[in-house]
């Protein structure tokens, strides 16, 4: 940890966040502070500060007399999720797409070039990575603060359910890649909002039938 004091509660946050969302946590694992600020060996305070902002962000719930301990989330709340995303994110990426510039353009299409050789090489743990990196890059222009931090909330909320989804819909990873190249095409071209907010919906709703017809055969 660094000797910082300004820094402790952001790292050991950060951790902790990447702990839950690797699965090193499991849903109902309890988190005792003492211990944590032990290990970290910082005091108690941060540690409770990063618990606090964990807790706000769905990562954990607290119980008087208990603590906190991870959530139990599920694939209801992952099917959620993604369905407000949707309409969170088109209007995310819709209203970035008025002041992206050529660069943010490229770094994005470096990311879909590395899915591309991730898909390929069967990757699709590392596929799901740099899927997530795609759309916080695209979206990263929006100068609209809020939407743009209850977009990325969302995104946590998903790592923490299900950091690598297209485990479990392999299919749908090249239609996914096709389509961020395509919505890579319209934004170079300028389109209008309406045309950029259509295709952000129409492609996280093809994740979400391929997510929900993968529920359903598992059920079978």
């Amino acid at each position: 940890m660094s000797a910082g004091r300004g820094a402790k509660p952001e790292e050991v946050y950060q951790e902790l966040r990447r702990r839950i969302t690797e699965g090193r946590y499991p849903p109902g694992t309890r988190l005792v502070m003492e211990q944590l600020a032990r290990e970290f060996g910082v005091s108690t305070i941060p540690v409770r500060e990063a618990g606090r902002r964990l807790e706000a962000e769905g990562f954990l719930v607290h119980t008087r007399h208990v603590g906190f301990e991870v959530v139990a989330l599920d694939d209801r709340a992952y099917g959620e999720t993604l369905e407000t995303l949707a309409v969170l994110e088109a209007f995310v990426v819709a209203t970035a797409a008025e002041t992206i510039r050529p660069w943010d353009l490229e770094a994005a299409r470096d990311i879909a070039r590395g899915m591309t050789e991730a898909v390929e090489g069967g990757d699709l743990v590392g596929f799901g990575r740099l899927d997530r990196a795609f759309h916080r890059t695209v979206c990263l222009p929006c100068p609209n603060a809020y939407a743009l931090d209850l977009v990325n909330r969302a995104y946590d909320r998903l790592d923490a359910i299900e950091p690598s989804v297209f485990t479990r819909i392999p299919k749908r990873a090249r239609p996914a890649l096709q389509e961020h190249f395509h919505l890579l095409e319209t934004l170079a071209e300028r389109a209008p909002a309406s045309v950029v907010e259509r295709l952000v919906r129409e492609h996280h709703r093809a994740t979400l039938e391929a997510f929900a017809a993968a529920r359903r055969e598992a059920r079978r």
